[in-house]
């Protein structure tokens, strides 16, 4: 979501146009030195604690979320994530299909978790793993 300052900058007319522009501005972009983060954008964060632990099958493969006693912060932390990086600009969700690691979209993903070069030890930024290791659950293997 826009800013009260990037509404009046940008004066979008629906809703939609709004968070169009926000996404662009939470996006890095390419600058003469490389990628440059953006100026970043407000966010709105969608959490059900109904459904608040994923699920996971014998590989370490996502299932589903489910209700759970022991699990209430995993998925509010994954969602966090994204919106640290769209508050910073750093955002790379836009683009792409978010279940193949080659897109920008997938490799947001893979930070948020904090899978591959996005771990905590490789990257000392948090992450869905990060958080579920300091509170003693099972770590995702996949997105």
């Amino acid at each position: 979501m826009l800013s009260r300052h990037q509404i009046e900058q940008h004066a979008p007319r629906t809703f939609r146009e709004n968070r169009d522009k926000a996404c662009e501005l939470a996006e890095k972009y390419d600058g003469w030195l490389g990628r440059k983060p953006g100026e970043g954008a407000s966010v709105i964060v969608d959490c059900s604690m109904d459904h608040s632990s994923m699920t996971f099958s014998a590989s370490g493969s996502p299932t589903g979320t489910s209700p759970s006693h022991v699990d209430k912060i995993s998925q509010l932390a994954h969602e966090l994530i994204h919106a640290k990086h769209m508050v910073a600009g750093t955002w790379k969700g836009r683009w792409g299909d978010d279940r193949d690691p080659k897109t920008s979209a997938g490799k947001e993903e893979l930070r948020a978790v904090g899978l591959g070069k996005y771990e905590y030890a490789k990257t000392g930024e948090p992450s869905e793993n990060a958080i579920r290791d300091e509170h003693g659950l099972p770590l995702r293997r996949k997105y």
